[in-house]
């Protein structure tokens, strides 16, 4: 009876420990994507807000996402190309970098504060990479309500803007989830880039006839939702969809 019960118990044995490796194994968790590249390689961090995924920094890509090279627009005398093509063809220009107030210690980078997108440019439905789209006004709305319903109504624009790079201590954010806005300033109608180290300016993917509306960040505690011309160039920071 003894050496029946031997081998018995051995085969359970087996059998259990066959059953725990096959079915019993707990799959590893997926890797958190934490990071986007553009066609033109650029790599950018993502943060989560609410329910909404955003890049942590402004679209640099000089490219659609097929590849195609973006017009380069440089602001020069006489020089109306921006004026009178921007919402025909896709261009982008340079955010202003020059340190008129010794925020900074070093000379910045040309696409430190990301690029500034023509009209065309958003809609030509490639500009961002692929997964990702430009926000709507109704995205920065939500993003919005999530800030004044989550302990920052005080001052919602503060909890989005970068804890460094803006004049004075009133343009200063507080930061709290990474999306870092820095003061990237806009282009105007002629394509010349302003308001640098003051405002934040970032398009939507909404606009009506001659009029797109923008959101803005400056170191007033809210949200400035205006519409402006189209031919206005502004910052894109992406969501994904």
């Amino acid at each position: 009876m003894k050496t029946f019960l031997v081998p018995l118990l051995f085969a359970c044995v087996l059998f259990f420990q066959s059953c725990n490796d096959d079915d019993g194994a707990i799959p590893e968790p997926p890797t958190p994507v934490t990071t986007v590249t553009d066609v033109d390689g650029n790599v950018y961090n993502i943060i989560t807000i609410g329910d909404q995924e955003w890049m942590a920094e402004n679209l640099k890509t000089q490219s659609l996402n097929d590849g195609t090279a973006i017009t380069e627009f440089i602001a020069a005398p006489n020089n109306d190309d921006w004026f009178f093509n921007s919402a025909s063809t896709p261009m982008y220009t340079w955010p202003f970098t020059g340190d008129l107030n010794n925020v900074h210690d070093e000379e910045l980078p040309a696409d430190y504060y990301g690029l500034l997108y023509s009209h065309a440019a958003l809609e030509s439905g490639k500009l961002a990479p692929e997964g990702w789209r430009i926000p709507t006004e109704a995205d920065f709305r939500a993003l919005e309500s999530y800030l004044l319903n989550n302990g920052y109504a005080a001052e919602p624009s503060a909890a989005l803007r970068a804890d460094f790079a803006w004049i004075g201590s009133d343009g200063i954010g507080s930061d709290e989830f990474g999306f870092a806005a820095l003061p990237n300033g806009y282009c105007t109608i002629t394509g010349h880039a302003t308001g640098a180290q003051a405002i934040a300016t970032f398009h939507t993917a909404d606009f009506t006839g001659e009029q797109r509306m923008q959101v803005s960040l400056s170191p007033s505690p809210d949200l400035l939702f205006t519409e402006n011309d189209i031919r206005f160039g502004g910052a894109v920071r992406c969501i994904k969809e």
